[in-house]
């Protein structure tokens, strides 16, 4: 398929979609009329019209307003949303926890989370950690996957409770299962280590695939470099290490680009892992600077040229890493020599990305 049929492809699917919520908004279903203003006022699937949005809002605004008279607690956790975000209504921070309270009170999950941040945040009532915590564990007990993850948080600095790492790790549990991706990564990881629990290496890798499958790159980091550093597992390693490097997790390109220039794993590529490098060190990070530095000043892959090396090693070592200072003290600098580097310029010097 074409770019240009995809993107008929998507702008039709969109215009589908808009019909469908409209349909469903003339109908009279609530949620269906403020999610029309959302698609007229940020023009997706039609054209921008902020005014129609407006009276879409409006429209479910009063249905939900209708509804809450009743004591429906989805409306009522609905009406405080809109009161939240001022959808159809000018933003109020006291009426959206007044409706937000009244929705848990009457058994919402989703209104005792709401209320939880905005206790632990102060919005719309006087700041609170203990009343946080509270409203965190009546919507976690209810199966709140969000709650399950504050309620770990505030277990984990004792905020509002007394410290409770083994239990915040029962609770990251939940969260993980209910498809809440920080808490995997943080469960890997305790899993990994063995903090709070028996050490799982299977029970580890397996939550750091569900954090990554549920958007949480720094996963495919810690699976790289777990696989990085154990024995007999560079095919993995190159795996999971790509996938965070594609996904801009600076702690997996100098492990990766070892890979790529070893062919350990992957297809030996010095030329894309020099690329990846010097891509790090303008990002500013300072190992790779570092290295950078290195491949200036020994000749690696480039045309020898020592004082762009120790520029780079000046860099490096302003911004904190050890071995850039050492070598620059080998070579008989001193720490005024790195207090305030030159500015480096981006001159690629023939660097190539490489055939990935």
């Amino acid at each position: 398929m074409s770019n240009t049929e995809r993107q008929s492809h998507d702008e039709e699917r969109l215009r589908r979609e808009y019909d469908d919520a409209l349909e469903r908004a003339k109908s009279g279903d609530p949620a269906s009329r403020l999610e029309v203003g959302r698609l007229l006022f940020e023009g997706i699937g039609v054209k921008r019209n902020r005014g129609e949005a407006a009276a879409w809002f409006e429209k479910g605004f009063r249905a939900y307003q209708k509804l809450a008279e009743t004591g429906d607690p989805d409306a009522l956790f609905a009406l405080g949303e809109c009161y939240d975000d001022g959808t159809g209504v000018f933003r109020d921070d006291r009426k959206a926890t007044e409706l937000f309270r009244k929705a848990a009170e009457a058994g919402h999950a989703g209104a005792a989370y709401r209320l939880g941040v905005r206790s632990a945040l102060g919005l719309g009532a006087p700041r609170d950690a203990e009343a946080a915590y509270r409203w965190y564990k009546t919507a976690a007990e209810k199966g709140n996957a969000d709650s399950c993850r504050a309620l770990a948080l505030a277990l984990e600095r004792g905020e509002g409770c007394e410290p409770d790492p083994a239990e915040a790790l029962r609770w990251h549990q939940k969260a993980a299962d209910g498809g809440v991706g920080l808490s995997a990564l943080d469960l890997g990881r305790a899993l990994l280590t063995g903090r709070g629990r028996d050490r799982d290496i299977p029970g580890a890798v397996s939550y750091f695939v569900k954090a990554y499958e549920s958007g949480v790159p720094a996963a495919a980091a810690d699976l790289g470099l777990f696989y990085y550093n154990a024995e007999g597992e560079s095919e993995n390693a190159a795996l999971w290490l790509a996938r965070a490097v594609d996904a801009g997790q600076p702690n997996a390109t100098l492990p990766y680009a070892d890979l790529l220039r070893s062919g350990r794993g992957v297809a030996r590529n010095p030329k894309r892992a020099a690329y990846l490098i010097r891509e790090a060190a303008f990002d500013g990070n300072a190992e790779a600077q570092f290295e950078l530095g290195r491949i200036y000043y020994d000749g690696i892959g480039v045309g020898a040229d020592r004082e762009k090396g120790i520029r780079w090693w000046k860099e490096s070592a302003y911004n904190g890493c050890p071995p850039a200072r050492r070598r620059l003290a080998e070579l008989g600098f001193s720490e005024a020599d790195w207090a305030d580097p030159d500015e480096l310029y981006d001159d690629d010097d023939g660097f190539s990305p490489g055939e990935e």
